[in-house]
């Protein structure tokens, strides 16, 4: 169920464009939950969303205690494929600079040397997580 009105024209928050279209639809399969998430493209700037994301106080229920665990065994050292990809694609992209990880759980995402020419941030809702992300790999890690 989306959460704006049918009339407000749907509009790329980075470009401002209307030309979207639906990108990906499927349910949350880390919780093997069948309610169908779908994701929103715009042909414009390439910018993807979800539409009608949870609402803050709804966050707990996809972010809790076992999302978190498998955040914290990949900055163990273990092998979590659905990250390798995105994160190899960003340093190869640049040498260094400043990374901004949404949703940084426990600092995954920065887990090792590749990321020292980095001015490391993340925005995490877990007060913990925030906490073992931000004395784990230096970052700056904003809670909320």
């Amino acid at each position: 169920m989306s959460h704006r009105q049918k009339t407000e024209p749907v509009l790329s928050v980075l470009c401002e464009s209307t030309n979207i279209a639906a990108y990906l639809r499927a349910p949350d399969r880390f919780h093997l939950r069948k309610q169908v998430y779908q994701l929103i493209r715009c042909d414009s700037c390439s910018l993807v969303w979800q539409d009608s994301p949870p609402r803050p106080e709804e966050m707990s229920n996809h972010y809790g205690t076992d999302y978190h665990r498998v955040g914290r065994r990949v900055r163990r050292g273990g092998s979590f494929e659905t990250l390798a990809s995105p994160r190899q694609r960003v340093l190869e992209m640049c040498k260094g600079g400043a990374l901004l990880d949404i949703g940084c759980s426990s600092g995954g995402f920065f887990a090792d040397d590749e990321t020292e020419d980095w001015v490391l941030h993340g925005i995490e809702i877990s007060p913990n997580e925030a906490k073992m992300a931000a004395e784990s790999t230096g970052a700056q890690v904003f809670r909320g």
